[in-house]
């Protein structure tokens, strides 16, 4: 999150100080050796976390806690990525790991004088998980969907002539109300024969279309781009498919082939996984730090 932290700090209109922690440092025996070498007391502190595995969470939970003890007046942390798997349980024996983070991070000690953490995710997974946190931290969610559409239209794809595709009804119930001024559809998945999914057209005509096709995160891409086929072939004009994380295992965005089928696929520098494809064709990545920056002003 360090070049989002800069990025902050150039767009705002107030006085930001970038102080980079020290926070995967390490003994020989694995432990965390870490420090925060400015003073905190009497400031108001805004957090950059990168949640994007499990040892990462751990690594700056440990920093996050021990800032409220240093006598900071408040604190902020804004952890764009929300590990969504494993945040509900479908059989016996299922671990809901999503809670077990939210309890970790709920352990949060409130500030003597700002009182307790803020936490601020963007397009979590399923909303449901703000509520595994505790009453002693608040929770906050935010969207990058506002910089999609900006960016649209900057590309011009305009309300009128514009289709927004959602993969699943998952997505179009995660997203479909913020798009009231565009045409909407939806599609499914169906399972093929072995590991295939064939992806159907439920509602929409894409046909003379622009399409976005929206979803939240991106991990193999293969929902996505099967996506994106079905609306080639069924006459869209172009094809954009936006993410707010690209999460990519495997280096996943080698799927990705420009215009086969989409010419541009805008992800947001919301997972470190982003900057493998800040200069990659088709990707392109908008930065989060002007909206962040305007969270942080509201202090």
């Amino acid at each position: 999150m360090e070049a989002v932290a800069w990025t902050i700090k150039a767009t705002a209109a107030f006085q930001v100080d970038v102080e980079v922690l020290e926070w995967d440092r390490r003994f020989p025996d694995g432990f965390p050796d870490q420090r925060i070498v400015s003073p905190l007391r009497g400031r108001d502190v805004c957090v950059l976390a990168s949640f994007h595995s499990p040892d990462a969470i751990e690594r700056q939970s440990g920093i996050i806690c021990a800032i409220p003890r240093f006598g900071s007046r408040s604190l902020r942390v804004v952890a764009p990525y929300f590990p969504g798997t494993m945040e509900r349980v479908r059989k016996p024996g299922e671990i809901a790991t999503a809670m077990t983070y939210a309890r970790q991070l709920s352990a949060t000690p409130a500030c003597r004088i700002g009182g307790m953490a803020e936490f601020v995710f963007y397009d979590i997974h399923q909303t449901g998980i703000q509520f595994y946190f505790g009453d002693g931290v608040a929770v906050r969610l935010e969207t990058a969907i506002p910089l999609l559409k900006s960016r649209l239209h900057t590309l011009g794809f305009y309300e009128r002539e514009t289709l927004v595709m959602f993969p699943d009804d998952g997505a179009h119930k995660r997203f479909g109300d913020d798009f009231p001024e565009f045409d909407q559809g939806i599609c499914a998945k169906v399972r093929g024969e072995g590991d295939e999914r064939i992806v159907r057209l439920i509602c929409g005509n894409p046909r003379g279309c622009k399409v976005v096709v929206v979803d939240d995160l991106i991990q193999r891409g293969g929902t996505m781009i099967e996506t994106g086929k079905l609306m080639r072939d069924l006459g869209a004009t172009d094809v954009i498919g936006f993410a707010t994380h690209f999460v990519g295992p495997d280096f996943a965005e080698a799927r990705f082939v420009p215009n086969e089928p989409f010419s541009r696929v805008i992800v947001t520098d919301s997972h470190p996984s982003a900057a493998r494809v800040d200069i990659r064709e088709p990707f392109e990545v908008l930065s989060l730090g002007a909206a962040i920056a305007a969270i942080i002003r509201e202090e």
